[in-house]
């Protein structure tokens, strides 16, 4: 009588232990990219700090960045518009390294820089914090503060008969 609960207790542990194993490759697999909900949405830099420098802003040349809750982040930095990914971890984030940007020419003096200068600042391992209004975004000497962008009002189309 022995073997016979020898046998059960063998396929017990079997099927448990297949059943963790599942279990453990499921949570590997799963995405952890998500973006903290308090910095979901549009985010204008008002000020940056770069390797003890201000960052070059040209008047009229707004930089922004945008997170969504899918862990995707982008926005425009100065002319060209860039995107990649960023990686929550806890109520902070991690911006990936390895953006992609457009590459159109940017005219105006000043302009091309304060877009090199951005997107260098945002190339490297980047933490990013909501602070009250703000959003804070650091590194190895990056300090970049940028507050939250307005959504639009909607509104309905009046008299819209062509």
């Amino acid at each position: 009588m022995r073997e016979p609960d020898e046998h059960f207790r063998r396929q017990i542990l079997m099927k448990s232990t297949l059943f963790l194993l599942f279990c453990l490759i499921l949570v590997a697999c799963s995405r952890v990219d998500d973006t903290p909900p308090g910095v979901i949405g549009d985010w204008v830099l008002t000020d940056g700090i770069v390797t003890g420098a201000p960052l070059p802003v040209v008047d009229g040349h707004r930089i922004t960045i945008s997170f969504s809750a899918d862990g995707s982040v982008g926005g425009v930095a100065a002319c060209n518009s860039y995107g990649g990914s960023s990686v929550a971890d806890g109520a902070d984030g991690i911006i990936g390294d390895e953006l992609a940007s457009t590459a159109m020419a940017c005219g105006e003096p000043g302009v091309l820089e304060s877009e090199q200068a951005f997107l260098s600042a945002l190339r490297g391992p980047l933490t990013y914090v909501r602070t009250g209004d703000g959003l804070t975004i650091e590194g190895n000497a990056v300090v970049l503060t940028f507050s939250a962008v307005s959504p639009v009002a909607q509104a309905d189309l009046l008299d819209t008969r062509w």
